[in-house]
């Protein structure tokens, strides 16, 4: 699945963060699923958002750290396949 974020309100970003803490709570394993985020752009609020949904969800009350966040410029662009793979083997 691809979904595009664009900027979001407190509130929504808030609900973003709960929705993947209670999926979390249905897994059996941090393998059961991944979400891959990729930041085009440097808006710092996005950057900050992404940031804690990479480091922090354990901490937020999730089950698993399922969430990977990586920034455009850091991917070379002939290895965006390759992040796709890993995304989906992570």
């Amino acid at each position: 699945m691809v979904a595009v974020i664009d900027y979001q309100e407190a509130d929504t970003v808030e609900a973003i963060a709960n929705s993947i803490i209670e999926v979390t709570e249905s897994l059996e394993s941090n393998e059961d699923l991944g979400i891959s985020f990729i930041q085009i752009g440097d808006d710092e609020f996005t950057r900050k958002f992404l940031t804690s949904l990479d480091n922090d969800l354990p901490r937020m009350g999730a089950k698993f750290d399922i969430v990977d966040t990586k920034y455009w410029h850091e991917i070379p662009r002939q290895s965006i396949t390759q992040f796709w793979v890993d995304a989906i083997h992570d």
